[in-house]
């Protein structure tokens, strides 16, 4: 708990400062008015049950007590719409926090389903944490400084009131303690089935599978999973409920029979005149307030920090997660001081699999030049573009980035690229360009141009560059191959040294194919550039060109020397231009 508060409260006070510490002075105020309020009531009662000698005090005792009342509306007013203005600013704090975090991760921790599982568990929390902190926060600002008012006023009144205070609080308190660790553990089994349900629910609604979902008449198919899916987690739900509700009823057993304690010795009190009728009279009506804010501190409160103690718990617990090296640092280049890339000894393999899919890899890219990895599918050419960019760490051997072990610091920001699987993000043209490089201004026109593309035409682009690239949100949709040139376009954008291109005409019919080659060529001109395809006559374009073969380099060369060694590449050359010509 107290490792939790300690990660989480600066980041809430920091969200907003002013806010933070505003509703809390309101929140303190709150409580400690509740409190004065009984204190008043005694002296009002006292002074009515001596009207004759007391009659100017039932006035002045009525009129502070109405204004305190007044004072105590005003107070939790306020401190409820800064509590609403704190929680939306603290929740976007946690989120954006979160988010950062999941950035400065390696990609490859994203192929592990546990990790995953935590991905989702600590965004369930990034939702809990703000509740957390303010149920905290709460605790202490207005709930504590009640019941330490009361109980100093009790304790003046008949010091076993205080006891009986305490059999009304601890039974509860004990019950929510245990209340969290159940829930906790429900939340830790929910987590991978909680994905599933989303993910079959995506399978059905989606846009990216809608249409194959439909066109298979398979959607009840989905339905049933994501139902399935969805009684198991109601089940985990409701043992939970069913285990935390058995406690809850003993332990109330025991805070009843503290509510009538207290009852008993303010009556005993009474009769042995050690308290006046006024105070009897303030406490009396009290004890139910005080029941019900006890109550409300234990189950609510208190009960909302154990129910969310779980969830809060598994967002901490992931920026404890090991993070990539970042860029920065005083890493001295070492290796070939003429190359772009460099790979030693390299071989990779997939989080838990024994199965190697590069094995002991050399290769060095000179600067400037451009080279070709091809190979038939599964020979492991996109493995091996994002070890070479520093995505994936090798799992033995070293990745030299312009001299610079990958594994050592990042690499990323020498690193344009165009992958296999490229995005089409729901923004507008503009948007989907810039996020390449947003922070700079480049000519937008001709890095167009370069690609095949122009936001002056007004098929594609009827609003220019402004256009929304998504019906989702009420604009058009592209072709793939225009996608891919758009995506082609952000590459070139993002103006670094290096350029990798995933099979960059995957989505290019073969009429397109050869004007896009020469795209390539001047896309490649001053940089290193790496090339993944099977494309043979996109291989051409290259300087040398790398052939894969269940993760080894078997052939490596240029076209004419390859062709002539004969061997896989001249066999996917020969069948391809089988293929193409007849």
């Amino acid at each position: 708990m107290l490792k939790i508060l300690k990660f989480i409260f600066p980041k809430a006070v920091m969200a907003s400062p002013g806010l933070f510490f505003t509703s809390n002075l309101f929140g303190l105020s709150t409580g400690l008015f509740i409190g004065i309020k009984t204190t008043l009531m005694a002296s009002f009662f006292n002074a009515v049950a001596h009207i004759g000698t007391q009659g100017d005090q039932v006035l002045f005792w009525g009129i502070m007590l109405a204004a305190l009342t007044l004072a105590d509306e005003v107070s939790n007013g306020l401190l409820n719409y800064f509590y609403d203005c704190v929680n939306r600013k603290t929740t976007a704090g946690f989120m954006t926090s979160l988010h950062e975090k999941a950035g400065r991760l390696s990609p490859i921790v994203f192929e592990r389903p546990e990790f995953l599982d935590r991905v989702n568990k600590a965004s369930k929390g990034a939702e809990e944490a703000t509740r957390f902190v303010s149920n905290v926060t709460g605790l202490f600002t207005t709930y504590i400084p009640y019941v330490l008012y009361m109980g100093i006023y009790l304790y003046g009144t008949d010091k076993i009131l205080v006891f009986a205070l305490l059999l009304l609080f601890l039974p509860v308190m004990l019950n929510q303690f245990i209340r969290g660790k159940i829930y906790a553990d429900a939340e830790d089994r929910a987590a991978r089935e909680r994905r599933k349900r989303d993910y079959y629910r995506s399978c059905i609604f989606d846009m990216e599978y809608v249409k194959e979902t439909r066109l298979l008449g398979k959607t009840y198919f989905f339905r049933n999973k994501f139902e399935d899916s969805l009684k198991k987690l109601l089940n985990m739900e409701q043992e939970a409920d069913r285990n935390a509700s058995l406690w809850k009823e003993a332990m109330a057993v025991i805070t009843l029979l503290g509510y009538g304690e207290v009852l008993a010795l303010l009556v005993s009190s009474l009769l042995r005149g050690e308290i006046e009728v006024g105070s009897f009279a303030a406490i009396f009506s009290s004890v139910g307030m005080m029941y019900g804010i006890l109550e409300e501190l234990v189950e609510g409160q208190l009960g909302a920090i154990a129910g969310n103690f779980g969830a809060v718990r598994n967002y901490v617990e992931f920026f404890a997660y090991p993070e990539k090296h970042q860029e920065g640092g005083k890493e001295e280049p070492h290796g070939c001081l003429e190359c772009s890339l460099e790979l030693k000894n390299v071989s990779f393999s997939y989080p838990d699999s024994s199965k190697m899919i590069l094995k002991d890899i050399n290769l060095s890219v000179k600067k400037g030049e451009t080279i070709a990895i091809v190979g038939e599918n599964g020979a492991g050419k996109s493995t091996l573009m994002k070890v070479m960019m520093g995505l994936y760490e090798p799992s033995d051997g070293t990745v030299l980035v312009e001299g610079t072990d990958t594994g050592k610091r990042g690499s990323y920001g020498s690193i344009s690229a165009v992958f296999q699987r490229f995005q089409r993000y729901h923004m507008t043209g503009e948007d989907n360009l810039v996020i390449g490089d947003y922070d700079k201004e480049r000519d937008i026109r001709g890095v167009m141009e370069q690609a095949g593309l122009s936001f002056q035409n007004e098929k594609l682009f009827p609003e220019g560059k402004d256009t929304m690239l998504s019906r989702e949100f009420g604009g058009r949709e592209l072709s793939g191959g225009q996608w891919q040139r758009l995506a082609i376009a952000r590459a070139i954008y993002r103006e670094r040294g290096i350029l990798f291109l995933d099979e960059p005409t995957a989505a290019i019919d073969p009429l397109e194919e050869s004007e896009l080659y020469r795209h390539f060529e001047r896309m490649c001109q001053g940089k290193t550039a790496v090339i993944v395809t099977h494309r043979m006559g996109c291989a051409r374009i290259a300087n040398r060109i790398v052939v894969l073969e269940k993760g080894k380099i078997v052939q490596l060369g240029t076209h004419e020397e390859l062709y002539q060694e004969g061997g896989c590449y001249k066999r996917y050359w020969d069948v391809q231009a089988a293929d193409y010509c007849g």
